[in-house]
């Protein structure tokens, strides 16, 4: 089915790699139709085979979620920079950012926290197997924090395997932070903005973003953000502008950070500053000008 609607189309939009054998049979049929693949992260990271390496050099157009997938399609496929072209993520249009940016009564009730207790959030997929997400090192670093800010509380959000929660909750115990590293578990949708609006700093310093949606997505809610700078993070935060970037691996950049954004404070006018710069940039409705753009070239000015 999908190859008889691709011979029925003058452009195919591929959501995945593995996707290019679809392409394959097509081009074999119409040579003249225009295939275009996003290219997200860590599935082109990897080793693909030389037919598609050769497949995407000669017949593909890439669409790169951030400057690094790019800079990797290049450096470990031999992908021409010239087939490549850097299309960010955007907000979900249907993401109702705030306007008030008020800590919600009913969060600090559930995680019992007191008026001004500095909060850090990070919303990730707990995984045993993909621990590059960076909430180790935070926690390694609580109780140096601790030292500054002896009611610092860490909320770790995301529905965790078994292995990685029972991991998680001897690391926590190991650095005698049980009264400060609560284990939130899953965040239903509806509840996101307002951990955004509960948390003091977003902070995930990751090391193997594609781009990292969460973090647009906490800074149009007016949270300030560190983030790594190894990966994709840096588009999401323009290269610094919208938030902190950091060494991933090193814990006395991820203090200071920390040291940084607790101290500065979070304010109504800071946060609405960083909303709207996070709007201007990663906007859905900037989105589709520059999807348009790109499906229209000799149109744009």
């Amino acid at each position: 089915m999908a190859i008889a609607n691709g011979l029925n189309s003058d452009i195919i939009i591929l959501s995945h790699i593995n996707l290019l054998t679809i392409a394959y049979f097509v081009k074999l049929v119409k040579k003249k139709t225009r295939i275009i693949i996003l290219a997200h992260g860590i599935e082109v990271w990897r080793n693909i085979s030389p037919w598609k390496r050769f497949f995407l050099n000669k017949h593909i157009e890439i669409w790169a979620v951030s400057e690094f997938t790019s800079n990797v399609l290049q450096e470990k496929h031999h992908i021409k920079k010239s087939k490549i072209q850097v299309l960010n993520n955007c907000l979900d249009p249907y993401l109702e950012v705030p306007s008030v940016f008020k800590k919600p009564q009913y969060l600090t009730d559930r995680y019992q926290l007191k008026e001004n207790q500095p909060a850090l959030l990070t919303i990730s997929r707990l995984s045993s197997s993909e621990l590059y997400k960076g909430y180790d090192l935070i926690i390694t670093a609580m109780p140096k924090l601790l030292e500054k800010y002896p009611n610092l509380v860490y909320v770790l959000g995301g529905k965790a395997d078994a292995s990685e929660k029972i991991r998680l909750t001897k690391l926590i115990a190991k650095n005698n932070l049980q009264q400060h590293v609560c284990l939130a578990d899953y965040i239903p949708d509806k509840e996101l903005i307002d951990h955004f609006l509960l948390a003091d700093v977003f902070v995930m310093p990751s090391k193997k973003e594609g781009f990292g949606i969460v973090f647009i997505e906490a800074v149009a809610c007016g949270c300030p953000v560190i983030a790594g700078n190894l990966d994709g993070s840096k588009d999401a935060l323009l290269n610094g502008e919208l938030g902190i970037l950091i060494n991933p691996e090193s814990t006395g950049e991820l203090i200071t950070a920390i040291d940084k954004v607790i101290t500065r404070g979070k304010s109504e006018a800071h946060s609405l500053s960083l909303q709207q710069k996070c709007l201007s940039h990663f906007s859905y409705e900037l989105y589709m000008e520059k999807v348009i753009g790109l499906l229209n070239p000799n149109q744009r000015a």
